[in-house]
């Protein structure tokens, strides 16, 4: 993410939030998006609590990434269920 943004010469002091949701490469982008991050103050995760996609990334595991760049979990919404698997949800971290 970093890199477009510089490519695409993206102003990001007008933004303070971050939406990922990319079908279990969320942890992926965010590890790509180490300069952005510090101009962000909330940053809007969807994940599954369960392996959704392969090698996709759990809630806890954002909660270990973000959490040094000093974001923590403020909200966290279940919105829909896999029925042997476990739920999905909308994470909010904010700074």
């Amino acid at each position: 993410l970093d890199s477009v943004i510089v490519k695409e010469n993206i102003d990001l002091s007008k933004y303070r939030g971050l939406v990922v949701d990319t079908q279990g490469t969320e942890l992926s982008v965010l590890r790509g998006a180490q300069d952005t991050l510090r101009f962000m103050k909330m940053v809007a995760i969807e994940v599954a609590e369960f392996d959704a996609y392969r090698d996709c990334a759990k809630p806890e595991e954002m909660a270990r990434f973000l959490a040094p760049l000093g974001f923590r979990e403020w909200r966290r919404t279940a919105f829909a269920k896999h029925v042997d698997a476990g739920q999905y949800f909308d994470i909010i971290f904010v700074r």
